[in-house]
């Protein structure tokens, strides 16, 4: 009998996107007879977990886009990662597929300095958590569609099957409007705050993936770590966290994912 591939995906997820896909991968590997974990990168960056070198045949890693990018956090993890011989596949998330979600170019380089090899890279067009209304009828429908695709790419990638997303100098090019973004992210970090219907209860200081928020005489402090994955304001129980500059833009209804 074949020995099951001992496979781990770890992923950023700050609305929950990405994270459903990993789970999704996780599923379709499972079912498959392997071994998969899965686990949030921000316990490698947070110091909580280590990358355990050769313990797995096979490592994913995913993330949301970012403007056409991976958000800083995760370019973070991949400064974390070990020099060894280790077998990976990418993916990413967005909610439109515009230049795929920018070019993966610099991700690879970096991980094949490190001596890792690309097997496989997917994109998912998952429910759009800004500029947009809740339309629960798109999000089932993304939501099934991401998990035929997940599906599909486990099947390739045990089948050796290699793909990679287009990479071409505009898609680079369009890269650059990352650093303007995670820029912007740390000046506006201020200007996130928590209304009157705050209970102090804790939980966004306890999943913000970067440690930014704290409680400070009595109230809600955030510093300048922000990376706008916008979990805090995701999961905040009582719909109290906003922003001053970008409120607009933000959802007023949060989805959830079947």
């Amino acid at each position: 009998m074949e020995k099951a591939m001992r496979i781990c995906i770890y992923y950023f997820s700050g609305t929950g996107n990405t994270e459903y896909v990993a789970r999704k991968l996780q599923q379709g590997f499972q079912e498959r007879s392997e071994f998969c974990d899965v686990l949030p990168l921000e316990e490698i960056t947070l110091g909580r977990a280590k990358f355990s070198e050769g313990s797995y045949d096979l490592v994913g890693l995913g993330f949301p886009v970012h403007a056409l990018d991976a958000p800083q956090i995760f370019r973070d993890f991949i400064e974390l990662l070990p020099f060894c011989r280790q077998d990976y596949f990418l993916f990413k998330t967005a909610g439109d597929r515009f230049l795929w979600g920018g070019s993966s170019y610099a991700i690879r380089l970096k991980l094949a300095n490190r001596g890792w090899k690309m097997k496989h890279e997917a994109f998912y067009r998952m429910p759009s958590n800004v500029f947009t209304r809740v339309n629960s009828n798109k999000i089932a429908l993304r939501a099934a569609q991401a998990g035929e695709a997940a599906k599909k790419a486990v099947d390739e990638i045990l089948a050796g099957e290699k793909k990679l997303l287009p990479s071409n100098a505009v898609m680079r090019l369009a890269n650059g409007f990352n650093r303007f973004e995670s820029t912007g992210c740390k000046h506006g970090s201020g200007d996130w705050f928590a209304d009157e219907k705050c209970s102090k209860c804790g939980l966004c200081v306890v999943k913000c993936p970067t440690g930014n928020i704290s409680f400070q005489d009595g109230g809600l402090h955030f510093a300048d770590k922000c990376i706008f994955c916008l979990r805090c304001r995701w999961n905040c129980p009582a719909s109290a966290i906003h922003h001053r500059k970008l409120e607009l833009f933000l959802l007023k209804e949060r989805f959830t994912l079947p």
